[in-house]
């Protein structure tokens, strides 16, 4: 999120630092001679560069953008749904080296096998296969300018029907980083 303000009510510059009576929250970490934001008692590093999943997607098959969608107790704002199996999502890192996002599905069956494959230039690169309705945190190092496949397939063993709450996976937060 940026330029806005968050659910929880924190405001957002347009890099999407927390402001607090008009003034950015940075604070020196030493250790890394950068500055990172502070939100709450969270603290997440400063990229030296971001830019979203969205908007270097080349080819996507069974995939939505969704607004807002409840997952467990939450409301994810931008998230991006895989609807079934063989979904997949085709992008470019460009200047990238670095691919994050936040994963779950809403419900999840213990009937089904539920599998996020991530490939980098057609190198498989993480297997996710432990889902819940809770966001998962994934990061996975790139080179630049590779291309990122993320295919989600869903199966059961004896081809039970599941509901497509049960099916659609969802990933939000999805960016490529430019780490120093």
């Amino acid at each position: 999120l940026s330029n806005t303000v968050t659910p929880d009510g924190h405001q957002l510059d347009t890099s999407g630092a927390w402001i607090l009576n008009g003034i950015v929250q940075t604070k020196k970490d030493e250790s890394k001679s950068n500055l990172i934001n502070t939100v709450g008692t969270n603290i997440v590093s400063s990229y030296d560069k971001k830019k979203e999943l969205k908007s270097n997607i080349t080819s996507k098959k069974n995939v939505e953008f969704v607004d807002t969608v409840k997952i467990g107790s939450k409301n994810w704002i931008n998230a991006i749904r895989f609807t079934g199996n063989n979904s997949y999502i085709k992008a470019n890192s460009g200047e990238y080296n670095q691919l994050s996002f936040e994963v779950a599905v809403k419900e999840v069956s213990d009937e089904a096998e539920y599998l996020l494959t991530i490939y980098v230039n057609n190198q498989e690169a993480e297997v996710i296969d432990d889902f819940s309705n809770d966001a998962e945190e994934i990061t996975v190092s790139i080179d630049p300018n590779s291309e990122i496949m993320m295919v989600y397939t869903c199966t059961t063993d004896d081809g039970k029907y599941l509901s497509s709450n049960q099916k659609a996976l969802y990933i939000r937060n999805a960016s490529f980083n430019k780490i120093k």
